[in-house]
């Protein structure tokens, strides 16, 4: 193989890996997007057929079942929301850290910016106030 033609290659390859790369990053922020702004579903390939009972009772059974599952439906695009609200807060307080390192403040400083992280992410992800709610255990 010549010098060109393993250079032809080695370009061909780092394009399709991008193109392919870039993709499928689109692929995964657009179900993202599903899921934090959307109806916190993700989009089904064959569409579902919704057929409605006639009896009164079934109908009743129905429609709380349908309540029920719009209730989880947001709890669900709620949580996802609190969660990329999270990240980007985490994100930008570890942007604004890195900053203020370049700018030499203190160690105290940037050590109380790590403890608010750390309160954070004991907040939202540990779900720590839930523990110690009144008459709620985790």
């Amino acid at each position: 193989m010549t010098t060109s033609t393993m250079y032809l290659l080695a370009t061909a390859a780092v394009l399709v890996l991008t193109v392919g790369g870039g993709v499928g990053l689109a692929v995964l922020f657009h179900l993202g997007s599903q899921l934090v702004l959307g109806d916190g579903r993700l989009p089904r390939l064959v569409p579902q057929r919704v057929i409605v009972p006639t009896e009164p009772m079934a109908v009743l059974r129905w429609r709380r079942e349908q309540d029920e599952e719009r209730m989880a439906v947001a709890r669900r695009v709620a949580a996802y929301r609190s969660g990329a609200t999270v990240l980007i807060v985490l994100a930008a307080l570890t942007g604004f850290e890195y900053v203020m390192n370049l700018v030499g403040i203190s160690v105290f400083g940037l050590f109380v910016i790590a403890l608010v992280k750390a309160a954070i992410i004991v907040h939202y992800f540990m779900h720590v106030a839930t523990v110690f709610a009144a008459g709620d255990g985790h």
